[in-house]
This record gives C-alpha cells, sequence and structure tokens, in this order.
C-alpha cells in the first residue's frame, strides 16, 4: 500500500527523500504498487496537528492535507 512516519515539528509534505523512496516503491516491481500512498503527521504545537496523505507514482504526486 505505501509508507508511513511522522514530521514532528515540520509540514505534512513529503521531503526529497520521501518522495525518492516513494517512486522507488513505484517503479520496484516486488511491490507490486505502481502508486503507493505517503501518509505523514505531524503536530505543529499541543493543540494543533496535521495530516498530509500523499500519492506517489513516478510521474505525478498528489497531496491531500487537514
Amino acid at each position: 500500500l505505501g509508507e508511513w512516519h511522522t514530521h514532528p515539528h515540520g509540514l505534512p509534505k513529503p521531503s526529497p527523500k520521501d518522495i525518492r523512496q516513494m517512486r522507488n516503491i513505484s517503479r520496484d516491481a516486488r511491490y507490486q504498487c505502481a502508486a503507493p500512498i505517503l501518509v505523514i503527521s505531524c503536530n505543529h504545537s499541543h493543540s494543533k496537528s496535521a495530516v498530509g496523505v500523499h500519492i506517489i507514482n513516478s510521474d505525478l504526486i498528489l497531496c491531500a492535507r487537514t
């Protein structure tokens, strides 16, 4: 399906390393996942948090954030 992790003090936006890893997953036939989903959660403060959902394939990045 994909991968998830946190960005404790940042934005729920994929880093260049995140994008490379997800594109590698999308190209690797062993995963059988042409468009993996990356979920990133983060906390801006004690009262505010956010989640980003990203579908990343070899050519395109689709994002939704809360």
